[in-house]
């Protein structure tokens, strides 16, 4: 096939494509945009689920038969103050990430916003775990008398750490990926 007949055929054939910008765009940089919506995408169910643990929280706490009341408390505001201070943090991530753009912003800046996200993500862990880890010695603390609870707190804390490893692995494997020049295509 010449030069000119393949011109000819790439006329004829690429205006049937009828693609707009936008969807050539978001076709070349499929990789980089699917990676940003899957971290709003996270955060944003995150804080949704921040809130629904508050509330399931608070609801626990007022509940007589699960605690004594001299522990209701400390527990609806430990606990209900640990899950709204994650979906607040959650829900800035989200709006953080999601002003992204990667069509219109240079990629440094792409680099440094996803960056500063996720700086903001691990601070964000380093001073939430520890809160965290305290609530659960003080759930210990008062079901000490209970050794199947105490056995069932230590399996949930088990589940929990390895089902977040996962989840933070997934959070900057796509951070990574958004913060690179030039993607591997591995």
């Amino acid at each position: 096939m010449s030069e000119q007949e393949l011109k000819d055929a790439w006329k004829r054939d690429g205006s049937r494509l009828n693609m707009t910008t936008d969807m050539a765009t978001r076709m070349i940089y499929n990789q980089k945009t699917t990676a940003l919506e899957r971290l709003a995408e996270r955060y944003k169910r995150f804080s949704i689920l921040g809130i629904v643990f508050a509330i399931l929280g608070f609801l626990t706490g007022l509940n007589p038969h699960i605690l004594d009341v001299k522990y209701r408390m400390v527990y609806i505001i430990w606990y209900c103050g640990l899950m709204l201070a994650c979906a607040v943090i959650d829900r800035y991530l989200y709006m953080k990430v999601s002003g992204i753009n990667v069509y219109t912003m240079p990629t440094a800046e792409v680099i440094k916003r996803a960056i500063q996200c996720r700086r903001l993500h691990l601070r964000s862990m380093c001073f939430l775990i520890p809160i965290a880890l305290g609530f659960i010695g003080f759930i210990i603390w008062i079901f000490s008398d209970e050794e199947y609870v105490v056995y069932g707190i230590g399996c949930g804390f088990i589940i929990g750490l390895t089902i977040g490893l996962f989840k933070l692995a997934e959070f900057m494997r796509d951070y990574r990926y958004l913060s690179e020049d030039e993607p591997d295509n591995d």
